[in-house]
């Protein structure tokens, strides 16, 4: 048990670390969000089609601007392979905010189904922001924990879901598909 504990620990101190190298590359990008950070042109460009199409996208990043957090969006899998996206569950400091980084693997999905599910986990981000106790891995978790449900867990993550991240995942959709359905008239 002490050595998967032990595993556990240099795991999440390499994934910590990787995040901090991400965090400091992106530092010298421009950004078109105060708090949602974004480096990757394809995610860029979808996170602006969010903010043009959804007013429910929208209302989510506004309300991360205000909240002194950062959100680093980045490209990759996350630990549960199943999972489109995810905020990681490791919180950080940069630039005297603390920060939270969203995995997104966008390849070979419908770009509208990304953005849909990037905003359930900005939702998930505005739940960790607006829990002040919410300072580190730990406080996190138990957050988590307390206003959720354990979707899968697993030897390598434990993901939780949230009645009201699937409630605004959902919403989005539904904002991004009017918004199609009122540019074709």
């Amino acid at each position: 048990m002490r050595r998967r504990i032990d595993r556990l620990a240099c795991l999440l101190a390499l994934v910590a670390f990787v995040g901090v190298t991400d965090v400091l590359a992106q530092s010298d990008q421009p950004q078109l969000f105060k708090s949602v950070r974004v480096s990757h042109a394809v995610l860029r460009q979808l996170v602006a089609d969010g903010l043009a199409r959804s007013g429910t996208f929208r209302r989510l990043v506004d309300d991360l601007d205000g909240s002194g957090w950062l959100v680093f969006v980045q490209p990759g899998p996350c630990p549960e392979k199943a999972a489109v996206a995810c905020l990681l569950h490791v919180v950080g400091e940069f630039e005297g905010s603390r920060y939270v980084r969203v995995l997104v693997d966008y390849r070979h999905r419908h770009p509208d189904n990304v953005i849909a599910t990037l905003g359930h986990e900005l939702q998930h981000v505005r739940e960790v922001a607006q829990a002040p106790g919410v300072i580190d891995t730990e406080t996190m978790r138990a957050l988590f924990e307390r206003i959720g449900a354990v979707r899968i867990r697993s030897a390598t993550a434990t993901a939780y879901e949230t009645d009201a991240a699937r409630r605004v995942g959902e919403q989005v959709l539904r904002d991004l598909d009017a918004a199609r359905k009122a540019a074709r008239r």
